[in-house]
């Protein structure tokens, strides 16, 4: 929801960027490269469900930040870190779980993995768009925003249940 989005508000009057200088705030996402070694040594020692909760908590702060992107470039480019920090330590937790489920069929596993990724990531574009036409950046960014805060809710729900048994 957020990339669309987020180059409609750095193009428009209120930033005047060039699709070129939009495009830049790409590498403030770079950032989730360091992350990725640093989430596998985290599965190694912990396993992939605290990972993933932690890489969830980080993308709703990025989202939440970014939904203050609109007072200025240093907040958007912070956000985006934050978000794509915690986007890289949930999917390396994702894929390791994803993988590990059935070893013998890695490759089928992560095609589909993959899949849904990439299928989630085109809905997502699209949302956002039409939301940042019908209400504005706040509106795209705060959607994002609560659906991150409800699949950290779910992780939460389901952390209490396992500890339950």
């Amino acid at each position: 929801m957020v990339w669309t989005a987020l180059v409609f508000l750095l193009t428009g009057p209120g930033f005047g960027f060039s699709t070129l200088g939009a495009s830049l705030f790409g590498a403030f996402g770079a950032f989730g490269i360091l992350v990725a070694p640093v989430a596998g040594r985290a599965i190694d020692r912990f396993g992939t469900w605290p990972v993933r909760g932690a890489g969830l908590a980080a993308i709703t702060a990025g989202a939440a930040l970014l939904m203050a992107a609109h007072l200025g470039p240093p907040v958007a480019a912070v956000g985006i870190a934050v978000l794509y920090a915690g986007l890289q330590a949930a999917q390396v937790g994702n894929q390791t779980a994803v993988l590990a489920s059935n070893p013998e069929a890695g490759g089928r596993m992560n095609t589909v993995f993959m899949f849904g990724t990439f299928l989630a990531g085109a809905a997502g574009s699209g949302v956002g768009a039409a939301l940042y036409e019908a209400a504005g950046w706040v509106a795209a960014a705060g959607a994002a925003t609560a659906t991150v805060a409800l699949a950290l809710a779910a992780w939460g729900l389901l952390t209490a249940v396992d500890r339950r048994r």
